[in-house]
């Protein structure tokens, strides 16, 4: 098993406009497990399975109060993608990767965390109903397109994916409404 760091956001709008142009990258980790099952001396199909913590946050102020509420959303995720080297040694090689990946939202929740005494804002944290009717906050499946480059030198792989979400997470869409997950996740593995 393996340690991977995300950096996530998510894409929001409606009919009228952007409605994520204000929200804040969020970092999280990601736990693990790849399978590589090589189909030519260059080219590799890459699976396996992760959890990773991805999610986005929101800051403003309310009185000189700063406030900064971070979604988390919990997913288990199985990427596959074709991987290919296009440069290669016997140091190492630098690949490429290419796919998509499916995921399924575990649980959500918000932390909110307020900065000053001048205003009534109660911070709270919240947890998040994942489901598919239209009273849930979150869907529970997601899908989307992956992308990535790396390093391999022997038997470690260090490599950088691009996620980008296909399917909203969002439960309303009213008024044309959607939500889409976006996140860049590094992961080092090592090879046995």
């Amino acid at each position: 098993m393996q340690v991977g760091f995300n950096i996530s956001n998510v894409k929001s709008k409606n009919n009228d406009s952007t409605l994520s142009k204000a929200f804040i990258p969020k970092s999280g980790i990601a736990v693990v497990t790849m399978v590589f099952i090589r189909i030519h001396p260059l080219l590799e199909v890459k699976t396996g399975a992760n959890i990773s913590n991805i999610g986005y946050q929101e800051k403003f102020t309310v009185a000189q109060d700063q406030i900064t509420i971070k979604t988390v959303l919990l997913y288990a995720q199985v990427p596959l993608t074709i991987k290919g080297t296009f440069v290669k040694n016997y140091n190492g090689s630098f690949y490429y990767e290419a796919g998509g990946y499916f995921g399924k939202a575990l649980e959500g929740f918000t932390r909110t965390n307020k900065e000053g005494d001048n205003s009534d804002f109660q911070a709270k944290n919240e947890k998040f109903e994942i489901g598919n009717s239209k009273n849930d906050d979150f869907k529970p499946l997601d899908y989307g397109v992956r992308v990535g480059l790396g390093l391999n030198f022997n038997s470690l792989d260090l490599g950088a994916t691009y996620n980008w979400g296909m399917t909203t997470i969002a439960t309303d869409a009213t008024n044309g409404f959607s939500a889409k997950n976006r996140f860049f996740q590094m992961v080092l593995i090592y090879k046995v």
